[in-house]
């Protein structure tokens, strides 16, 4: 028989786990848990987005989502605080795969860069070409050429996949030196190089196909873009290197505004940032088309997109492979322009 005291012994016990329990879903509700070290921790989210459609995201080995042509992300929430492993994987292109953490409170967001593992290719011309640059406003790549014992230089119109014409012999001369170009710097409709003639400003008439040329007065200060130097479309990441010790940099330019995921998580006290260094020659250095956490750089034999997201290890994946190549990039089109072996080809990046 039960008495009145078990009764309220039962009472009490019952009322206590009622407690404990509604307590327990009310901080759950609230986005909280129990963590290893049996204190309260809020929970967290995680989100990755990718660039292509019916990709294949997983987190700790869990395929949580095919992608769509709509839906182009995953969404994680109510995760505990610590490390997930994210890889995203699509036929015919090198998997992406990065250790984030996430924090108390806080969603960790990545977005997935994804290279074909066959670029497909193709020579657009086979020359005596020495050297390329490209700009990420213009649409021209500016090409060198070796004519005899003079150089010569040329500009490349990608989209209608045309050279554009010196307007005079006046021009012609101009863009005709000796020696090698020893500073130059681009602005959308315009390139200013130096040559043993002095400071050359080489302008571009797109809807006569024309370039012309003149004597130029100019400092290279009042331009965005110098020869080591790479800015995003509004000015706000940095990229460059240093060629006596092949290291590459970037850093944040806006002062009212804290630096994306990519570039900063943590820490900002170190920036600015080193995310490359080789003990082979750099040629060059371009943020990827249409993204500002990924770049493209020509090192040694070969091209290649490395991240800035220096979480998990910065990846790097292979684009193409020669002798000593170097590329352009126009923002009119989706491919890249190498220029090796004295040839120029073009490689889609999608």
């Amino acid at each position: 028989m039960i008495t009145i005291k078990t009764r309220r012994y039962i009472m009490i016990f019952s009322l206590a786990v009622f407690v404990i329990v509604a307590t327990a879903i009310l901080f759950y509700s609230q986005g909280y848990s129990i963590n290893r070290n049996l204190t309260l921790s809020r929970h967290g989210g995680l989100y990755i987005s990718t660039p292509f459609s019916g990709s294949e995201i997983f987190i700790n080995n869990e395929n949580e989502k095919k992608t769509g042509v709509l839906n182009g992300g995953l969404f994680k929430s109510n995760l505990k605080p610590g490390y997930y492993a994210a890889l995203v994987a699509k036929d015919g292109f090198w998997p992406w795969a990065k250790t984030l953490e996430v924090k108390e409170g806080m969603v960790a967001e990545a977005r997935a860069i994804m290279v074909p593992e066959n670029l497909k290719g193709e020579i657009i011309e086979k020359g005596n070409f020495s050297n390329l640059w490209s700009h990420n406003k213009s649409e021209t790549i500016a090409l060198k050429e070796k004519n005899g014992n003079f150089y010569s230089l040329s500009f490349y119109l990608p989209d209608k996949d045309i050279y554009l014409t010196a307007d005079s012999n006046f021009t012609k001369q101009l863009l005709t030196f000796k020696d090698d170009i020893t500073a130059l710097a681009w602005d959308k409709n315009y390139l200013i190089f130096k040559s043993e003639k002095g400071l050359i400003k080489a302008s571009f008439n797109f809807s006569s196909n024309t370039a012309s040329a003149q004597y130029s007065s100019e400092s290279f200060e009042n331009y965005s873009t110098v020869k080591y130097e790479r800015l995003t479309d509004r000015d706000r990441e940095k990229l460059w290197w240093n060629p006596p010790t092949n290291q590459v940099f970037v850093d944040w330019l806006e002062e009212n505004g804290a630096p994306p995921y990519y570039i900063c998580d943590e820490n900002c006290d170190s920036l600015p940032l080193q995310i490359f260094q080789s003990k082979f020659t750099i040629q060059n250095i371009e943020f990827f088309p249409q993204r500002k956490d990924v770049i493209i750089i020509a090192v040694g034999n070969g091209v290649y997109a490395l991240e800035i997201d220096g979480r998990g290890g910065r990846l790097i994946y292979p684009i193409y492979k020669g002798k000593k190549p170097t590329f352009g990039l126009s923002n009119s089109t989706n491919y890249i322009y190498i220029l090796d072996d004295s040839s120029l080809l073009k490689m889609y990046l999608k």
